[in-house]
């Protein structure tokens, strides 16, 4: 079965991010930026949308088709629901639930990885993912 190409090149930009960074943390740059001790910077810059759309409208859950997510890493999009000026939206039948803004993103240390971890506005309520 072949991925999807969302998919794929989320996968390719996380194995980019372990390669670069290989245990550092990274200091935050922008809201799809970094930039590790080293002096490594990581930038998804180039995977965005402008246009008020997610790069990657359906990243699916492997073994759940009752709900995907989409992802724009640089640029606020709206869908529906409470998926207005999001970096990430989680469907789910009928729902759309906000999962993370940019400004709101932060760049975590995980062993050899990077990860992006996104946060919500408090006004509107967490949802852990």
């Amino acid at each position: 079965m072949q991925m999807p190409l969302e998919t794929t090149v989320l996968l390719m930009v996380v194995l980019v991010m372990v390669d670069i960074t290989e245990g550092v943390s990274c200091k935050k740059t922008g809201p799809c930026s970094c930039e590790t001790v080293h002096g490594s910077k990581i930038d998804l810059s180039s995977l965005q949308n402008t246009d008020g759309t997610p790069r990657f409208p359906k990243i699916e859950v492997l073994g759940d088709n009752s709900q995907h997510y989409a992802w724009n890493p640089c640029v606020p999009f709206t869908l529906q629901g409470e998926c207005s000026n999001v970096a990430a939206c989680q469907v789910q039948g009928t729902g759309y639930y906000d999962i993370g803004e940019q400004e709101r993103v932060e760049f975590l240390d995980d062993g050899p990885n990077i990860k992006m971890h996104y946060l919500t506005d408090p006004s509107r309520g967490t949802r852990q993912v």
